[in-house]
């Protein structure tokens, strides 16, 4: 697609992949983001597939589930994704986890994630994380305390 400039107006322009193991949460996800007018939503279920939705096409978002699930550990394919070319380390980075232990609190700064949610997550979390990753100045507040940037993590 191209490195898009990304305003409110062109979010209908947005491409969004979607990478869960748990077809429930890319459904979910989906319709969450086209209720903000995010139409070019990608879902993959598959770890192989997802990386060749990444070698094809320019994403502007990848909305990652940690995991991990039976067969499917997003925090291992976010580690891979170091290795691929440039265009899709600059690609902003959205994880979904159910918990976060020590552990993964200290691959996610490695890995200079900075829009973490913990699950079960609002949509006004997701909206915020979703601007947030993009560049945009987020229009709902939402100040749970399970939806957290990286760097609150270490509060932790």
């Amino acid at each position: 697609m191209g490195s898009v400039e990304i305003n409110e107006a062109s979010l209908a322009n947005c491409l969004v992949l979607v990478v869960s193991g748990n077809r429930f949460t890319c459904q979910l996800v989906r319709s969450l983001l086209r209720g903000i007018g995010i139409q070019n939503v990608e879902a993959s279920h598959d770890l192989d597939e997802a990386r060749e939705q990444l070698r094809y096409f320019r994403f502007n978002l990848l909305i990652l589930d940690a995991g991990p699930a039976a067969g499917f550990d997003g925090m291992r394919f976010l580690e891979l994704i170091q290795f691929f070319p440039a265009k899709l380390q600059t690609t902003p980075v959205v994880l979904l986890t159910a918990q976060l232990t020590r552990h993964q609190i200290e691959r996610i700064q490695t890995l200079q994630v900075k829009h973490v949610i913990t699950k079960p997550f609002s949509p006004a979390a997701l909206y915020n994380h979703v601007y947030g990753a993009l560049g945009l100045i987020p229009e709902l507040g939402d100040n749970r305390a399970s939806d957290r940037s990286s760097e609150q993590l270490w509060k932790i």
